[in-house]
C-alpha cells in the first residue's frame, strides 16, 4: 500500500519510497469515483519513483446533484467547478506536475491547464476521455448507472413510483433527464470552450490519450473530435487498447498499458 500523507483538506499526497523524479503526478478521478478509485495506479507511479497527489472532485456523482452547479465566475456546469478545484490543487504545490485524468473530468483538467497557460504542468495522461458529443456520452452514462437507482438515491423514496414509471414508460422523460444532466455537466458553450482551451496550450504540449477499443461508454471517435482543435500544434500521442473497456486499461492491458504510460511519464520528467 502507498503511504498517504494528508497535507491539508485540499489533497492527499502519496510519496514515492525511492523518489527519482521531481514532477508530481496529479490524479483526477472519473465521474462517480473518488480519490481512492485508482489506488493501484498511485502505488504503481510511486514504484516508478514519482510522488502522487489525489483529491475528491466536488459533486462527484449523480446522487450529489441536488442543485445546479455554478462556479465562482457564474458559469453553469460541473466542469467549471471541477476546474476551480483542480486549479486550487495545482496552486497548492510548488513542484511541476503531470496530470493523469480519467473520462469526462478531463475537460476540467484542460480548462485548468489552459487558464494557467501550462506554466507548471509538463504533460497530461488522459484515459477514456475527455470527449465531445457530450449528449451521446451522457445518455450512455445514464444507461450505465441505471437511472432508476440514481433517482431512488436522490429522492429518498419520495415520488419515486411516478418518476420510475415516467423514465421507464415515457421516452421524453428519459430525454429530458439526459438534457438536464447535460446542463448540469456544462453543456452550454461546451464545444467552443474546449476548442479555445486547446488553442491556448503551448506548441508541443505533450498529451497521451488512452482509449479502449471495447469502450461502450466513450468511443474513440468522441475523443478524437475532442482534441481535433489542437491537432496542429500539440504533441498528441494516441494509444488504442484493443481489449479494454471504459477505464479498464490498467487491468486488461497491464503490460502494454504500463509500458505506454511509464515511457510518457519518464520522457517528460526531470530526474532528481
Amino acid at each position: 500500500m502507498a503511504q498517504i500523507i494528508a497535507l491539508n483538506s485540499i489533497f492527499e499526497r502519496s510519496p514515492a519510497k525511492h523518489k527519482k523524479f521531481r514532477e508530481v503526478i496529479v490524479f483526477v478521478h472519473h465521474y462517480g469515483g473518488n480519490k481512492h478509485s485508482f489506488s493501484r495506479h498511485i502505488e504503481w507511479v510511486n514504484e516508478l519513483g514519482f510522488d502522487a497527489v489525489t483529491f475528491d472532485l466536488p459533486q462527484k456523482n449523480l446522487s450529489q446533484l441536488t442543485r445546479l452547479p455554478i462556479s465562482k465566475d457564474w458559469n453553469v456546469g460541473l466542469r467549471h467547478i471541477w476546474a476551480e478545484k483542480i486549479e486550487e490543487v495545482l496552486g497548492s504545490m510548488p513542484e511541476s506536475k503531470i496530470m493523469y485524468s480519467f473520462s469526462f473530468p478531463g475537460v476540467a483538467v484542460l480548462s485548468a491547464i489552459a487558464r494557467r497557460h501550462a506554466i507548471d504542468v509538463k504533460g497530461w495522461v488522459a484515459e477514456g476521455g475527455p470527449f465531445k458529443h457530450l449528449m451521446v456520452g451522457i445518455e450512455s452514462l445514464l444507461k450505465e448507472e441505471n437511472v432508476e437507482t440514481v433517482l431512488d438515491e436522490r429522492t429518498d423514496g419520495r415520488l419515486i413510483r411516478v418518476l420510475n414509471w415516467s423514465v421507464k414508460k415515457i421516452g421524453f422523460a428519459r430525454k429530458l433527464l439526459a438534457e438536464t444532466t447535460g446542463l448540469a455537466f456544462g453543456l452550454i458553450h461546451y464545444d467552443r470552450d474546449v476548442d479555445q482551451a486547446l488553442k491556448v496550450l503551448p506548441t508541443g504540449f505533450p498529451i497521451l490519450s488512452l482509449r479502449g477499443e471495447k469502450d461502450a461508454l466513450v468511443q474513440p471517435y468522441m475523443i478524437d473530435d475532442f482534441f481535433a482543435a489542437g491537432a496542429g500544434h500539440l504533441n498528441l500521442q494516441k494509444a488504442l487498447l484493443p481489449h479494454a473497456g471504459h477505464l479498464q486499461g490498467f487491468r486488461t492491458e497491464g503490460e502494454l498499458y504500463r509500458q505506454l504510460v511509464s515511457a510518457f511519464l519518464v520522457d517528460h520528467s526531470t530526474r532528481v
